[in-house]
Order: structure tokens, then sequence, then C-alpha cells
């Protein structure tokens, strides 16, 4: 291997890296609120319809920078009008919304597209280590826009969604709060699917709060934790993938499983003791 190419693999590498340290922040701090509301399907089948965006823009030569938020929004104003309208329980809208946006963002690439096995993989797995410096970015910019009213809003955000009674009597606009939760939701999810696939972002919003929520006591020291355990999954998973010459964002989402099994197990000796 010349030195040319040992610096671009590093750089590759690096930018993989990077990637999955942004992922490891505002959707893992995100994911705190998601488990906390009950709505973690709700983050999946947003990440379906950022996918179907994403399959349109590579069958057509669009930007997907643009689709994947569009199909999001879409997706966010969908299930926050059939959940109040319909007569069916939410999680089953949820459910139906996610099957049938996964099978659309994949019969429209293999369709439109002729897309590839590998295509494929990567629309659902996504392609960390073939992040270019413009998706690090945008998907910077995306998450530091998604993470403000995160930031300034984080209690409204929590109490409208875990008590929605209580809030509405307390004088809240709920539908307002929960229209800004999804919404931040769906372009978090936008930006995390164009880069990493729907099954790593959706291992990023879920699995760090989960075990965040094994050990945390408040909701500051959930969040904080929630990108601590994001961060060593990250760090782990990429450093494993490149000796053990394994898919990094797979390898992302096994390391943070097994953070979060080992959160679990001191929860549960706690308890004990």
């Amino acid at each position: 291997m010349t030195m040319e190419s040992l610096h671009e693999a590093w750089l590759t590498m690096g930018r993989a890296f990077l990637a999955a340290a942004l992922l490891a922040t505002v959707p893992a701090a995100l994911g705190v609120y998601v488990v906390l509301r009950r709505v973690v399907f709700v983050g999946i089948a947003l990440a379906e319809f950022s996918a179907v965006g994403i399959a349109l823009a590579l069958s057509f030569a669009l930007p997907p920078g643009l689709l994947a938020p569009a199909f999001a929004l879409g997706g966010v104003l969908l299930l926050s009008q059939a959940a109040g309208r319909s007569v069916l329980p939410r999680d089953s809208i949820v459910g139906l919304s996610y099957v049938t946006a996964g099978a659309a963002a994949i019969l429209v690439l293999k369709h439109f597209g002729q897309a590839s096995g590998e295509e494929l993989k990567a629309l659902m797995w996504g392609s960390l280590i073939f992040a270019d410096a413009a998706d690090v970015k945008l998907l910077a910019l995306a998450l530091a826009v998604a993470g403000l009213p995160l930031a300034l809003f984080s209690r409204q955000l929590l109490f409208t969604g875990f008590d929605p009674e209580m809030a509405a009597a307390s004088g809240y606009r709920v539908r307002w709060w929960d229209l800004l939760f999804f919404g931040v939701l769906g372009l978090v999810a936008a930006a995390a699917t164009r880069v990493a696939g729907v099954l790593v972002t959706f291992g990023f919003l879920v699995l760090p709060a989960a075990a965040a929520l094994q050990l945390a006591r408040s909701l500051r020291r959930a969040v904080i934790l929630a990108v601590v355990f994001g961060l060593l999954s990250a760090a782990l998973g990429s450093l494993l993938s490149l000796q053990l010459d394994s898919p990094t964002g797979p390898m992302i989402v096994a390391c943070s499983f097994v953070l979060f099994a080992l959160a679990s197990l001191v929860r549960l000796i706690a308890r004990i003791s």
C-alpha cells in the first residue's frame, strides 16, 4: 500500500468516525425523550419515510439533502393527523406507516433506480465508510438545527409528551409542542438516515438512551449518559470494524447493545444488593 493510499484510507476512516460521533450526540440525546415519551417506533417510521426520499433522489439524480427531510416532514404531518382522527391506535398507524414506507423505498430504488443488492443494503445499513466531507458538514448542520429547540425547550417537550392532560390543564398548547418534537425527530431521522441508513439511525435513537435510563436518576444525567454511551459505541464500533474488517454501522449497533446489556446488569446488581 502506497503512502497516498494509506493517507486516503485514514481520511476515509476519520470521516466515518466523525459522522458516527455526530450521530452519537443529538440523536442519542433525543433518544432519551423518544424512549420516555414511548414513541420509539415513530423514530424508525420517520427514518423509513426519509429512506423513500433518499431512494427517489438516488433513482432520479435529485438532491437527497432536500428530499429526505421533505419526506420526513411529510411523515410527521401524516402521523400527527392520522393519530388524532383514526379509529386505530397510534402504534398501529405507526406500524402500518413503517412497513409501507420501507417497502416503498426498496421498490422505488429497485425498479426506478435499477439498484443492486449492495445499494439496497446501503439504504438499510447506510455507508458510514463512504461519507464524504460534504455529508459530514450537512449532517453537522442538520443536527445543530435540531439540537437547538431540544436544548431550549427540553422540559416543555418532555412534560407535554409525558403527561399531555396535565400540560393542557397548565395552559400548554400540547399539539404545537408535539409538532415541534416530531419535527425535530423527523429532521434528525432524515439527516442520520442519509448518512447511516435506517437501522443504524434507529440504533442511535434507542440503544444509548435505553442504556442511560438504566443508570440515571434525572433527565439531565440521562441525556449526558446517552451521549457518552453513544460516543463509546461509535468509537468502539469504528475501531473493531477496522480491526475485524466488518461493516462499521452494524458493528456500532452491536457495541451499543453490549453497553446497554452491561448497564442493565449494573442496574440489576444494584437492585439486588
